[in-house]
This record gives C-alpha cells, structure tokens and sequence, in this order.
C-alpha cells in the first residue's frame, strides 16, 4: 500500500517493512544505496521520485543543503505564516513561488496551507497554550482504574 507519512515522504508498505518511496526509485535506477547515506531531494519535494531531483548524501549533505536554501521552519514567525495562508487563499502564485519568496520549503508551504503547522494567529490567541493543541485518547482507548 502506498501513503505519505508526517512528513509528506511517499511511503510504500511491502511486505517486508514500510519504505521511503524516493528511496526505492533511487534503487530501481541506480542500485544498492551504501548504509548510512540518505537520498536527498534536489527539488525539496518529498513526495517526488523523480530520479533526476535526487541525490545521494550525507547527514551533513544534508544540512548544508537544507542551510544553503534556508529551510529552516525557524525562518517564519507567526505572522509570516499567516501572510503565507493569505497569500495562499487570495493569489494564483503557486506554493513553490511563495516557499522562494519566503525562503523555505514548498513542503512547509504546503504543511501551512493544510493545518498541520503554524497554526493562525487568531487560533492561538483564543488557546493560549503556545499554539499545541492537546491531546486526546482516541475514543477506543479505555482508561485504567
């Protein structure tokens, strides 16, 4: 079965173990990835397996990849964030355009358009528990008394 995971990875469940999808793409074209290297995404997509977006690399690869074209979720604040979801909800600029514009990933810019981070401001103010919601057993789960 195929999915993508919290992160927005493809993943393909076999019936070995779950995989990274860019990873098995990575290995159908070129081979045996050597332990311990990462494939890494040209493109910052990470739900691409277009085999030209990727690369091999390390933890440090890595970094000063995501260094170089400053991914760093730390690069928003709040208020930028929510200048994302206005951009998002009032233009035809695509997602990739505004991550250039603000200087992160489109993967963030997607996270932000679905809700999964930096929530509105308006919705923080309203819970002021530093923006987390709390959570919640799921409702098959019975407590222990």
């Amino acid at each position: 079965m195929a999915c993508t995971n919290a992160d927005g990875y493809g993943m393909f469940d076999g019936p070995w173990r779950s995989r990274l999808t860019h990873r098995i793409a990575w290995e159908m074209h070129n081979g045996s990835i050597p332990d311990g290297v990462l494939v890494l995404h040209k493109c910052d997509t990470p739900s691409c397996v277009r085999v030209d977006h990727l690369f091999l690399g390390t933890d440090a690869d890595n970094a000063r990849d995501r260094d170089r074209k400053r991914r760093r979720i730390l690069k928003l604040t709040p208020e930028k964030a929510d200048e994302i979801r206005k951009l998002l909800a009032s233009t035809t600029l695509t997602q990739t355009e505004i991550a250039h514009r603000f200087g992160v990933s489109p993967a963030l810019v997607s996270n932000i358009n679905g809700g999964t981070m930096w929530s509105p401001a308006k919705w923080r103010q309203e819970n002021p528990s530093n923006g987390r919601k709390k959570r919640r057993s799921p409702s098959f789960v019975k407590s222990a008394k």
